[in-house]
């Protein structure tokens, strides 16, 4: 979340503010497929979020939050640093100021752009609409798929894991045990959710849901597939789907032990019910 400091940390150099920008979307060794600056960048990147989220002050303002905004204390401190640093007149004296080193930053970046994990480069307009992504990581969770799927999501600098069993539950359980976030969001390969997603969830979380989906919409004009989604805002067995996209908390997840590994299709209707069974 907080862009503004790690940019501010990188002293100038580009290669360094590129790599400090992009480390949260690379994943493993793919860091060395890149510059040595960059390198140092992402390097640095790791080393500001392993001080600050160790420090004492940090573990203080998190605590401060967390009654009111739970799962999204650390972002919120994270906001706020940045916050300060961007009123902080010893830094910034005028607002032209801080909007001229953000425009230097976006510049840098899209000067480099050929350099950036393909996420990143999509996800670069979408930061300067709106502040910065909400995602921690993306995690492909593969069976042995004998095509490419692999390689390209690993080039994408997403992180790849290979389940031990075959199927969608499976493979979607199995991907949750090596996320790292608070909060699942479960998305089939074919499914593409609306821009708003990050936003849509954390509010849906702050309002108290421990897990949602959307209604679904189809790539077509047949009015079977439009008729099937229309019937989606209805909260009923029939209605439900895995291509509506279900996001979770960790917590919640974990105490509906997550999906029934051995079901091969609906999978995502169980779940369902079962978290609605759970909260009444």
């Amino acid at each position: 979340m907080n862009y503004l400091a790690h940019a501010y940390l990188s002293s100038n150099q580009q290669e360094i503010l590129v790599g400090n920008m992009i480390s949260d979307f690379v994943k493993g060794k793919t860091k060395f497929n890149y510059p040595p600056g960059i390198q140092k960048g992402i390097a640095l990147h790791r080393a500001i979020d392993e001080f600050t989220d160790t420090h004492p002050a940090t573990k203080k303002a998190a605590a401060f939050f967390r009654p009111a905004y739970r799962l999204y204390s650390g972002a919120f401190v994270d906001v706020v640093y940045d916050h300060f640093l961007a009123l902080d007149t010893n830094q910034f004296k005028t607002a032209d100021d801080l909007q001229k080193f953000t425009d230097g930053v976006y510049k840098t970046l899209e000067q480099k752009i050929s350099l950036l994990p393909l996420r990143f480069q999509k996800i670069l307009t979408y930061m300067k609409q709106h502040g910065g992504p909400l995602l921690k990581e993306i995690i492909v969770s593969d069976a042995g798929s004998t095509d490419t799927t692999r390689q390209l999501a690993a080039d994408a600098g997403v992180t790849v894991v290979v389940s031990p069993q075959k199927g969608r539950a499976a493979q979607m359980n199995y991907g949750a045990t090596v996320a790292s976030g608070d909060i699942l969001y479960f998305i089939h390969a074919d499914t593409f959710p609306p821009p708003s997603f990050g936003s849509d969830i954390s509010k849906a979380i702050v309002d108290g849901f421990n897990f949602g989906r959307y209604r679904t919409q189809f790539d077509s004009d047949k009015m079977t597939l439009k008729l099937n989604a229309f019937f989606t805002r209805f909260d009923l067995f029939v209605c439900y789907g895995g291509d509506q996209t279900l996001f979770m908390t960790r917590v919640f997840f974990v105490k509906l032990y997550g999906f029934e590994g051995n079901m091969r299709i609906m999978e995502d209707y169980d779940l369902v019910v079962r978290g609605g069974v759970e909260v009444g």
